[in-house]
């Protein structure tokens, strides 16, 4: 069959619909911003308002109330979360390879615009139904992550170490990220993904693996620098006089 043609009011409601979508997730990464400057007590319907340049009246057009963008923002951290582990567990590379992959691909889209981001710490002000929905996503998520970090325990990639409390340092970072980035910063979004999958995964890999690319050429560089302070401590040898030394 041909491709069907839409008729002008399916395709105005279609294009309403979009523009609806586009400005709710607008509204979202504003109000990730709001919390993580003011936390969720400290930021009012007002401050959102302010924040996209909207009357309130406005906005709550497209919200219900401040309740339901704080968990609109925890469903979108998860959601990033997810897809990184989806798109990391198709592939046929190593636990590290993978684990830098899910640390690098959230990171990085999370810190694009905060895609509507917001510390997880921030879960207790939901109520309980809506609290215990994104905690059951949040341990399904730690659990998939352990389970990376126990894969390349077992194969020898990653020196034995207890997952959880390995994740959960690695997660600490990942969610303070949103408190002090900065679009305007001197490094872009995929930089900090960079160096914090190359940092957070380095001192998990066993002496006799090879180092990940980006884990290597932070390597390459600490051990030039340490070459480069051994050869200034090093006295000079003196110059041998009147023919050869």
């Amino acid at each position: 069959m041909g491709n069907a043609v839409l008729s002008p009011s399916v395709r105005r409601a279609a294009e309403q619909r979009q523009r609806h979508d586009l400005r709710r997730e607008t509204i979202v990464q504003a109000a990730a911003r709001c919390f993580n400057r003011k936390g969720y007590h400290g930021t009012s319907i007002g401050d959102l308002a302010r924040e996209l340049r909207v009357s309130k009246a406005a906005l709550y057009y497209y919200v219900k109330n401040k309740e339901a963008l704080l968990f609109t923002c925890h469903e979108t951290s998860l959601d990033i979360g997810v897809e990184a582990l989806r798109l990391a567990e198709d592939t046929r590379g190593t636990p590290a390879d993978k684990l830098m992959f899910v640390l690098r691909y959230s990171i990085e889209h999370m810190t694009d615009s905060l895609k509507g981001c917001v510390m997880l710490l921030e879960d207790g002000m939901l109520r309980p139904r809506l609290r215990r929905h994104i905690v059951e996503r949040r341990n399904d998520y730690e659990r998939r992550v352990r389970a990376l970090v126990k894969a390349g325990v077992a194969c020898g990639q990653f020196v034995p170490c207890d997952p959880k409390l390995i994740v959960f340092a690695m997660l600490g970072a990942m969610n303070w990220i949103p408190k002090w980035y900065v679009p305007e910063g001197a490094m872009t979004p995929k930089e900090i993904g960079e160096a914090f999958a190359s940092y957070l995964t380095r001192g998990l890999l066993a002496a006799r693996t090879a180092p990940l690319d980006g884990v290597r050429v932070a390597a390459n560089a600490s051990e030039s620098a340490d070459r480069r302070k051994a050869r200034a401590r090093r006295p000079a040898r003196p110059r041998a006089v009147g023919g050869r030394a």
